[in-house]
């Protein structure tokens, strides 16, 4: 019996782990990974958010480039009435139409509600000067609609003066 209290010599003793250093441990991971889990479990909506706006950023630029080479006098007739009958011009104007889309960016326009705008803007005090900004704005989900704009100057040189 005395054999069995005696104490063994330390090279002799089991090394490993006690069951609080085990459970310490796996507090500490856990509590470690459970952000990044969370981080790549939010990748594919951050993915979408980002396909969305670069669609947009396409959708504004083809409607900035369509109305770029347009005169000044005529895109004052046309877009500086306000969005509403900017968005009738755009829905006659055969090349902008979402029907002329590629059938992937036609369905996606059309499941998220994809709206473009024109808005033409004299600059105060500068004749023949404006800006002519494009939005295009959807929607995803429950969040609110989300929005990008472009905008560029236009310039009449009739009113403004030639550049040299």
């Amino acid at each position: 019996m005395s054999r069995l209290l005696e104490h063994k010599p330390l090279r002799f003793r089991r090394r490993g782990f006690s069951l609080l250093e085990v459970i310490v441990t796996v507090v500490i991971l856990s509590i470690a990974l459970v952000p990044i889990f969370a981080y790549f479990g939010s990748a594919p909506k951050r993915s979408a958010v980002t396909m969305h706006r670069a669609l947009a950023h396409t959708l504004a630029n083809q409607l900035l480039e369509r109305y770029r080479a347009v005169p000044y006098d005529t895109l004052q007739r046309a877009f500086g009435q306000g969005e509403e009958q900017a968005r009738s011009i755009i829905s006659q104007d055969p090349l902008i139409r979402w029907e002329a889309q590629p059938r992937d960016i036609a369905h996606m326009v059309r499941n998220y509600e994809y709206t473009r705008d024109i808005v033409f803007e004299p600059v105060q005090g500068q004749p023949g000067l404006a800006l002519l900004r494009v939005y295009v704005r959807w929607k995803m989900g429950d969040v609110p609609p989300r929005e990008v704009q472009i905008s560029r100057v236009i310039v009449d040189y009739a009113k403004v003066g030639s550049v040299n």
